[in-house]
């Protein structure tokens, strides 16, 4: 490793102006650690830096980018509303700035996940990582099907069982 030191300026109505100052080792891409989130079935939540974060110190977060290697099965991911692909990327600042989302598809599972690669601009690579969803099972309204008899045997039952006849 290497020590490295610089500062940022930007332009102001009256010049150029220091906003910063920075000095550190230049190090690999750090794996923070990833908690599955949490959310009903159904449901949406926005990732935030506290759910999804890699970091590299030296590096904006523009500069670290995800790449979806395998997309959730039970639900989608999104950038901006937009739903993401294999193969498809966002960034650090897309999750800090809360453009990453996962909507679960209500369907009756209890987790998702889904598989991706992280890079940073200096060469840092992460393979095979996995994101993990915990979905809260909801009960859900009985459907037609729930309701509908499988024969007129069962109906003419039913209505035995309750000390009526069907003439």
């Amino acid at each position: 490793m290497e020590w490295l030191a610089g500062a940022f300026w930007a332009p102001s109505p009256f010049g150029s102006a220091l906003v910063g100052v920075w000095a550190g080792e230049d190090g690999p891409l750090a794996e923070v650690p990833n908690a599955p989130v949490a959310l009903n079935e159904g449901g949406l939540t926005v990732l935030t830096a506290h759910d999804l974060a890699y970091a590299d110190p030296d590096l904006l977060p523009e500069a670290v980018v995800y790449t979806l290697e395998a997309a959730p099965a039970h639900g989608v991911l999104m950038l901006d509303g937009v739903a993401l692909d294999a193969g498809d990327s966002f960034t650090q600042a897309d999750i800090d700035a809360g453009r990453v989302a996962y909507r679960h598809d209500a369907s009756e599972t209890t987790a998702d996940q889904f598989q991706f690669s992280v890079t940073d601009s200096e060469g840092g690579a992460l393979a095979g990582r996995v994101f993990s969803f915990e979905v809260n099972p909801m009960d859900d309204a009985p459907s037609a099907a729930d309701l509908h008899p499988d024969s007129e045997r069962e109906i003419i039952q039913r209505f035995e069982n309750k000390g009526l006849s069907i003439a």
